[in-house]
């Protein structure tokens, strides 16, 4: 009598007569038990039997045996978008070719595999989500095609997530999860000064700032994932010397679009340049002396009007000037140096500094706002979400009027003193569809329009963001046609 407490099997056929047995002698029967087992019974699964043989007296035994089945897993993907800008990358209103590898882990072969691909994004479609992979036999991967496309208004490095449910033959079921980046994530911050002065006050402002940014401490394996990259070199002693390797992948990096940032005590004039240091049209004049006090903004530029005490760990830095069509941006106030230059080359820009970010104290402007420059200047847009509703400058700002509104709305506001405005409009995702000032205006009364139906804008929910030195300010507002 064959027995088993195991879950996974189920005996129909348990009993059998073996006749008599001669000492010493073996009687084998074929095809004497039957048992089933379960399609979801796990891999390599052990199963217990039983043995109870009943003759002159009854003697018990047991043994055991393995189950075998398939394991269906995600394996892996790829993108191929030869059919739109050709980069490896799915960019805002591409569509591209998404190519799935499933694999089977199992010791068990899986008949009639299929595979139905979700996109929990909605900002990406998938033109046929229902894929057929055929027989995956054990140990083995098979892959299928999936379009997909993602919509105009994806915001750049906008995260979309897939999941994947994975059948078969017998019931055999499995799932599967990724997640792919559409167009380039907006910023990488490279930190090598190791002891993080400025890399993690960046990080807090891209959080203010809700920008995507990833921060890495060694040397990235690949940067062109981004569209903006900034490297913090630190300030003697604790400062990182850019080797002429990585000196050249930060040049190809601005050869290939992308934008940078460098900030370093040294490396502008007591270092040995690398490949990258001519890109950002710096010539190094001094290597200074600890005088480092306040710095302020140049006149002219995107931090006019900008004024920093500074407290970093060291106030020893190179001086630096401009070349060509290179501007200062930042000089210290006494006595009188440059330490930051920005430089707009058409294909890349770059902005070198001398000090310390996170050194800088803010006195009469905030430190998000001045990323929020630097941002700006890169062609980043950022939503600035770290300023209560109420503003610390004394802006008066009325509600949008009308709202919901369908072809214009207008915002009354009034300015306490004289002051630059910048005032734009972005969809409920993040995307920049409109930009309603950006210059300076007199103190007073003031009324700003947006004429959304002449710019052909479709309906939907929009922010109307205004940005000062000290205040940001977010409206919403509803366009319906």
């Amino acid at each position: 009598i064959l027995g088993t407490m195991d879950e996974y099997v189920t005996i129909t056929d348990g009993e059998e007569n073996f006749g008599d047995i001669a000492a010493g002698a073996t009687v084998e029967m074929e095809d004497c038990f039957t048992i089933e087992i379960a399609p979801d019974i796990p891999d390599n699964h052990m199963i217990l039997f039983t043995l109870e043989s009943t003759g002159d007296e009854t003697w018990n035994s047991n043994f055991a045996e393995y189950g075998h089945a398939p394991l269906l897993i995600y394996n892996s993907y790829s993108i191929d978008d030869a059919a739109g800008n050709g980069n490896g990358k799915l960019d805002p209103g591409e569509t591209a070719t998404l190519t799935v590898a499933l694999g089977n882990d199992g010791s068990s072969d899986a008949f009639e595999v299929t595979g139905v691909l979700s996109s929990l994004s909605g900002f990406v479609t998938i033109e046929e989500v229902l894929m057929n992979y055929g027989t995956i036999t054990a140990g083995n991967t098979a892959e299928q095609q999936y379009v997909i496309t993602a919509l105009e208004d994806t915001p750049a490095g906008h995260a979309a997530d897939f999941s994947l449910a994975i059948t078969a033959l017998q019931g055999i079921y499995g799932e599967g999860e990724f997640s792919l980046i559409v167009g380039q994530i907006p910023v990488l911050v490279i930190d090598m000064d190791g002891n993080n002065n400025s890399a993690d006050v960046m990080m807090d402002c891209f959080d203010n700032l809700s920008v995507t940014a990833d921060m890495v401490t060694d040397w990235p394996d690949d940067m062109g994932l981004y569209s903006s990259v900034f490297v913090c070199l630190g300030i003697y002693p604790s400062n990182h010397t850019l080797s002429q390797s990585q000196g050249q992948e930060l040049a190809n990096f601005l050869d290939n679009g992308g934008n940078l940032y460098m900030e370093g005590g040294d490396t502008w004039f007591y270092d040995q340049p690398t490949p990258v240091h001519s890109m950002f049209n710096i010539q190094g004049v001094e290597d200074g002396s600890d005088d480092l006090g306040v710095i302020l903004g140049q006149t002219g530029t995107f931090t006019e009007g900008m004024e920093f005490d500074y407290d970093g760990e060291s106030s020893w830095i190179d001086r630096i000037a401009p070349v060509g069509e290179a501007f200062t941006i930042f000089k210290n106030q006494s006595p009188v140096y440059n330490n930051a230059v920005a430089y707009d080359e058409g294909s890349y820009r770059t902005i070198g500094s001398s000090f310390e970010f996170g050194g800088l104290t803010a006195t009469n402007t905030s430190i998000d706002y001045l990323m929020h420059q630097y941002l700006d200047f890169f062609g980043i847009d950022a939503i600035w979400v770290g300023v209560p509703e109420g503003t610390r400058s004394g802006i008066t700002i009325g509600e949008a009027f009308p709202n919901p509104f369908t072809d214009e709305t207008s915002l009354n506001l009034t300015l306490p003193a004289d002051m630059h405005l910048n005032i734009g409009v972005y969809s409920i995702s993040g995307q920049k569809v409109a930009t309603l000032a950006d210059r300076s205006f007199p103190a007073g009364s003031h009324t700003l329009r947006w004429n959304a139906r002449a710019e052909g804008i479709t309906e939907g929910i929009y922010l109307l963001r205004l940005v000062t030195r000290d205040d940001a300010v977010v409206r919403k507002v509803i366009l319906m046609h």
